[in-house]
């Protein structure tokens, strides 16, 4: 009885933020957002899908979009035709690709510094996470799938169980089969590898993302995933919001580029995500002992 009433007041404490930070609970954000289904499925199928007005109100979404089909119209001279094109970067697979958004428009901010996107990427990577990469892909109607992979690239097999990257991907458009979606193979994280030929050319395992525009897509670094080929006109459009631990190299580099006013609309978690606290590379002064210590206590998730 004594042991069941402590454990009951330590969950409380941990539940409403009083415990030291050493044990903070990576479950107390997920609880206040009722987000722990997508906790559950982050770790049974490696990938979940919160549905739209969840994360955030339409108004933001259609934002996004329209500040996306602004650059891709900078980038291209030409305004892309969301409804009825026919073919789009040629055709490819990969679609057209456009990066670091977040230096972009303070709408990128918003995407990135979403309570629901963080508590669903702080669950996997732990609080030290930063931002590896922040892009786009605008993709029409062609044939070609994207191929089956894993987002833990350059890492040799077998890859740790816990997550060294995750990625937090905004559907700008409605997602299905035929209009090119997102697809994985569930529970693949658990694999701890690549997957073969064999497995990436067995297309009957893909499962299509089928959601609409506004949902939020957020996957373990392990899950194979890859696209099914658009076959009707228009453009599947997403904005992907890329993260991994603090120790690893970031895709882009925002540390240098990221201006004082972005610094002084968020708080200091954008900060750290962009690079500003990370201890590595250090100068000729030496390793900050200190806050390397401080950020290893802060690497902790769900499993690793």
């Amino acid at each position: 009885m004594i042991q069941a009433e402590a454990t009951s007041l330590a969950t409380s404490s941990l539940a409403a933020g009083q415990a030291p930070e050493r044990f903070r609970d990576p479950l107390c954000n997920l609880r206040r957002l009722g987000l722990e289904p997508h906790a559950a499925e982050l770790d049974s199928y490696g990938f979940t899908i919160v549905e739209p007005g969840r994360a955030a109100a339409a108004g933001f979404v259609d934002e996004v979009l329209q500040q996306i089909l602004a650059i891709a119209e900078r980038h291209s001279g030409q305004r892309p035709d969301l409804q009825h094109a026919d073919i789009h970067a040629g055709g490819s697979a990969w679609g057209q690709h456009l990066f670091y958004l977040l230096l972009e428009h303070p709408v990128f901010e918003q995407a990135m510094m979403n309570e629901v996107v963080l508590s669903l990427i702080t669950y996997l990577l732990g609080e030290s996470c930063v931002l590896s990469s922040m892009n786009s892909i605008l993709k029409g109607p062609g044939t070609d799938f994207l191929p089956l992979h894993s987002d833990t690239a350059m890492v040799p097999a077998p890859y740790p169980a816990y997550a060294q990257v995750a990625n937090a991907t905004w559907l700008l458009t409605d997602y299905d089969r035929d209009s090119g979606a997102l697809s994985f193979w569930p529970g693949s994280h658990k694999f701890c590898r690549t997957p073969t030929s064999r497995e990436v050319a067995d297309i009957e395992r893909f499962v299509p993302v089928v959601a609409p525009a506004g949902s939020l897509v957020v996957w373990h670094g392990n899950t194979w995933h890859g696209a099914f080929p658009r076959q009707v006109p228009g453009l599947r459009v997403n904005l992907i919001i890329y993260f991994c631990r603090i120790y690893m190299q970031t895709q882009e580099w925002y540390r240098d580029r990221v201006s004082a006013e972005a610094l002084a609309r968020n708080d200091d978690r954008f900060r750290h995500l962009v690079g500003l606290e990370n201890p590595y590379p250090f100068g000729t002064e030496g390793a900050p002992i200190e806050k390397i210590g401080h950020l290893s206590a802060r690497t902790r998730s769900q499993s690793g």
